[in-house]
């Protein structure tokens, strides 16, 4: 297994992203397991760690989010959500100072209320100082794994680097069989529910035939297997919990690192004079940003990759037009608030629950809140009517809804979230690029051509969508020129590229791959679309001689051969399409550009 750190700058889109939780009592030593596997200096104080990273298990690339979340007490509100949201859960214990009852009485009960379908893997750390109370065999480790039904125990050394790398690798591994395997129980859920409609429906005709059904005939509902459940919204937020004290606050912003991070010399409104008006100051492991409030020309400003709980140190540059500060410690998005002049904002990869209000920022162009931990769209995007691109994905929600005002938006991206309906779109009449990939989709029922006619591009891979007659409600969007459908049941029918090409010749690429001028030739022809001149030229030619339909493919050959194939129409919902579809490739971009 290869892990690759990409710099953001380059980062790309994978088509699956993993999410790894480590929780365990304060000085466990989570955060010292995190540095090694990346190979920072241990002697690091910081008391989280939480990043984001590419990494390719079994040759395909994931973006795997880590999350330390058993430090510092701030977090507690979220601690569910992110367990619930996590593909693997790593409960830690320290080998040199073991306390297996508290360890197990406090987060194995979180694990079990938070209901969590996720595998939970016990990691012994510190192996190298193990005190003569834990067994070299580590049967109190495995002990604690069967209690509470772990897939297993391992033990590391982040001082030494023991076993550091398989931990990490087995978890990868875990969590991609997880996130494989939750998958597949969508599908048989989705399947089943398929097959009791089916069942109803004949109990429908046979009462009509005789006037009563035995409510014993009625199936049972399967149990939604795999599937994320809803998570109690944490409590409301303490602004208190910004407040960060001299201890805490190891890495203050120095003056040098700012004067190493300025650059592009340009006018400040102010009397027009020149300054510096650039700050790159990312991957600093920073804990504030108090030394900016003198910079008040700034105008640009990456702070990526640190460890900052507040931006209240921004609210003194009134200039700001463009800030990154993604991959933090953030828990609300309103912890700054002086900007009115903001057109770019990311605060992807943070801790934030809610999506707060933006109503100062009202000239906002780019919002990425990707990888964090909202479950609703709240009204706080009312005001920025200038909002044309809007990025939501990797979050926990569940529904579309107050995105009405939003009328400018070109780019919605809301890949990997729990929707089950596009409805709550119909107000964005400009939107031109739409990612709903990895989402619970059946039908795209609610994504109607009148309300969107400028969509060129639209991605729903990862989805449930089973019928070609799912494809046809594209048909009116004339505009439409680059689709992305696989992996989905739909494209395990037969002829699948061909049925799609025949139905939306407007489009250009079809799951990233260029459309030629000859295919789509080729699909009129095989569908013998010319069928009645055909007919027209026999009869004049041979008027008689019987015509006969010599066409290769029809809509009754296409529905005999799926009964023949599944033993019903549609794709077979339950069965693993991954193994035979590719995904979106990593690095295809995604935009309103195509």
């Amino acid at each position: 297994f290869r892990v690759l750190h990409v710099p953001m700058a380059e980062f790309r889109t994978p088509a699956r992203s993993l999410h790894v939780c480590l929780i365990g009592e304060p000085g466990t030593g989570q955060s010292s397991l995190l540095r090694s596997y990346r190979g920072h200096s241990l002697e690091d104080v910081r008391k989280q760690e939480s990043f984001v990273t590419v990494a390719e298990v079994d040759g395909e690339p994931f973006r795997v989010r880590f999350t330390d979340i058993g430090g510092q007490a701030m977090f507690d509100p979220l601690r569910k959500p992110i367990i619930a949201t996590a593909h693997v859960v790593l409960l830690c214990l320290s080998l040199a100072n073991p306390n297996v009852e508290s360890t197990e009485e406090k987060w194995a009960t979180l694990i079990r209320e938070v209901n969590a379908t996720a595998p939970v893997i016990v990691v012994g750390l510190r192996s190298d100082a193990r005190s003569v109370a834990i067994s070299d065999e580590g049967e109190e480790g495995m002990a604690l794994a069967d209690r509470i039904n772990a897939v297993g125990y391992l033990e590391c050394s982040a001082a030494t680097g023991f076993r550091v790398s398989e931990v990490i690798d087995k978890a990868l591994v875990t969590g991609k069989e997880h996130f494989l395997a939750a998958q597949q129980m969508r599908r048989s859920h989705f399947a089943a529910s398929r097959a009791k409609d089916q069942h109803l429906r004949d109990l429908g005709t046979r009462r009509e035939q005789r006037g009563t059904v035995d409510c014993e005939d009625v199936p049972e509902e399967p149990p939604l297997l795999g599937l994320l459940v809803p998570v109690d919204p944490p409590d409301a937020f303490d602004c208190g919990d910004e407040a960060i004290t001299l201890d805490d606050d190891v890495a203050a912003v120095s003056d040098d690192q700012i004067q190493s991070g300025l650059s592009v010399l340009g006018l400040t409104p102010q009397a027009g004079r020149h300054a510096y008006l650039r700050c790159t100051l990312n991957g600093l492991g920073l804990t504030s940003l108090d030394g900016l409030r003198s910079f008040g020309q700034l105008q640009y400003i990456n702070c990526s990759g640190n460890q900052l709980r507040s931006l209240e140190p921004l609210c003194a540059l009134p200039y700001l037009l463009e800030l990154n500060a993604s991959q933090n410690l953030l828990r609300r998005t309103q912890s700054f608030s002086g900007q009115r002049q903001l057109l770019n904002c990311d605060l992807s990869y943070n801790f934030i629950s809610t999506l707060g209000d933006w109503s100062n920022h009202r000239y906002l162009r780019k919002l990425c809140l990707r990888g964090n931990f909202i479950q609703s769209v709240s009204p706080g995007l009312r005001s920025c009517k200038f909002l044309q691109e809007l990025d939501l994905a990797e979050n926990h929600l569940m529904g579309l809804e107050n995105l009405a005002s939003c009328q400018e938006l070109t780019t919605l991206r809301l890949e990997s979230n729990q929707l089950s309906s596009v409805h709550g779109l119909d107000q964005l009449r400009n939107l031109q690029a739409l990612d709903l990939s990895s989402n619970l989709l059946v039908s795209l029922e609610g994504l109607e051509a009148e309300n969107h006619p400028r969509l060129r591009a639209l991605a729903v891979a990862s989805n449930y969508l089973s019928h070609i007659q799912h494809v046809e409600a594209l048909v009116p969007f004339r505009g439409l020129q680059d689709l992305w459908l696989a992996p989905n049941p739909v494209c395990s029918l037969p002829e699948f590229r061909a049925q799609i090409l025949r139905r939306l010749r407007q489009l250009r690429n079809l799951d990233a791959a260029a459309i030629s001028c000859e295919e789509k030739v080729k699909a009129d022809v095989v569908y013998g679309d010319d069928l009645e001149e055909r007919e027209a030229t026999w009869r004049a030619v041979l008027p008689r001689e019987p015509f006969e339909d010599r066409r290769m493919i029809t809509d009754q050959k296409l529905m005999d051969e799926e009964i023949q194939l599944f033993g019903q129409l549609g794709g077979p919902m339950n069965l693993d399409v991954d193994e035979h579809l590719e995904p979106i490739p990593a690095g295809v971009e995604f935009t309103a550009d195509g």
